[in-house]
């Protein structure tokens, strides 16, 4: 029998039980092959030496014969029952409905896939760009290139950035979206810089810094986010050290709130932090908040770090910032995030002076 039946056996189906099942020659309660002389006929009966078996079909979610599910004795059971063949019934419906799960998961994951392959590659994702600008002045200094879908459903980034995620293929949409923004920075006003958000999973993966092998590292700013804890990986530590050696900027985002916590800030030393927006809103009403960006501007400072805070939207939030020593500033106040064409016209009519410049130092 051990050269009959093992994992990744293919037989005939005349060859099998299976078949005197399915076309009802035979009862699903078999208490004693003898009384079956037909089994002879089958080559699993002969080889198996079957005594006994209970054969109940499992079923595909649409009705479909899937199979049988079979079990049996190398010996006659006379005592066998109907109670028996129920025990056995509920086994086969517990195998069909894990069964019939599988194939839903593989078809859902096979229509995602295909769903974030259209996206990727037929035109379903644009780039927006939102600036960064001077709280003194107002003058864009860099831009975030953000990712917006034109794609059925009127979905939200965020859900479709978890839909890739459930087609494991996140990692291809960030590359994508990166790409993309690299290829308008040819257009954007130098020396604006372009800061393109990017995971950990991302950064971590050999896809990421091929495609950056292109990009001017003058113009580039690498900004990790993520809602999850960063991990202390090597490959991920790997990243930063190589991006570092090539003078590309790194930025870390949700400073003060979330998970980019000191430790996370210490490891990868950025060159930019970005204060969450949770902890700009209301500032200027918010003594508590106040301090920890004051604090976070001093840390900045020390680090020869620039800090960027997120999410303006109330002209008493600017001022209160530019008091605390906040140098640069993005959110609704200043501009929306719009088509990349547009924001480069809006940007070139207003001019690019007072751009950053990054401190020089050996160790980012």
């Amino acid at each position: 029998m051990a050269g009959f039946l093992y994992p990744g056996a293919i037989h005939p189906l005349r060859e099998m039980l299976c078949a005197q099942f399915i076309g009802g020659d035979l009862p699903q309660l078999v208490p004693d092959t003898a009384m079956f002389p037909a089994l002879e006929r089958v080559q699993f009966y002969r080889d198996a030496e079957i005594g006994a078996l209970i054969c109940v079909p499992i079923h595909h979610a649409d009705g479909q014969l899937y199979g049988v599910f079979t079990c049996f004795a190398h010996q006659a059971i006379p005592t066998l029952s109907a109670r028996d063949l129920e025990v056995v019934r509920m086994f086969a419906e517990l195998a069909q409905h894990a069964i019939n799960k599988e194939q839903k998961d593989y078809h859902n994951k096979y229509t995602l896939e295909r769903q974030m392959n259209g996206v990727i590659h037929q035109g379903g994702l644009n780039i927006y760009l939102q600036p960064i600008v001077s709280l003194s002045s107002r003058t864009v200094r860099a831009v975030e290139a953000l990712s917006r879908f034109n794609a059925p459903g009127n979905h939200s980034v965020e859900w479709w950035f978890a839909q890739a995620g459930r087609a494991n293929m996140q990692v291809a949409l960030e590359i994508a979206a990166i790409e993309r923004a690299l290829d308008i920075l040819p257009e954007i006003p130098a020396p604006i810089y372009l800061s393109v958000n990017v995971s950990p999973a991302t950064v971590a993966a050999p896809a990421f810094l091929m495609a950056l092998r292109h990009a001017p590292a003058d113009r580039v700013i690498i900004e990790l986010t993520e809602h999850q804890e960063i991990a202390n990986t090597a490959e991920l530590m790997r990243t930063p050290d190589v991006l570092r050696k090539r003078r590309i900027r790194i930025a870390i985002d949700d400073v003060g709130a979330g998970y980019s916590g000191l430790n996370t800030i210490l490891r990868l030393k950025p060159n930019v932090m970005k204060l969450d927006r949770r902890l700009v809103m209301d500032i200027h009403l918010d003594t508590a908040k106040q301090s920890l960006a004051s604090a976070l501007v001093y840390f900045a400072s020390q680090e020869t770090a620039f800090l960027i805070a997120e999410g303006v939207e109330q002209p008493e939030e600017h001022k209160a910032l530019r008091k605390l020593g906040v140098r640069l500033g993005q959110g609704f106040l200043y501009a929306r995030p719009a088509p990349a064409a547009d924001q480069i016209n809006r940007i070139m009519s207003a001019g690019t002076q007072n751009v950053i410049q990054f401190p020089s130092r050996s160790v980012i």
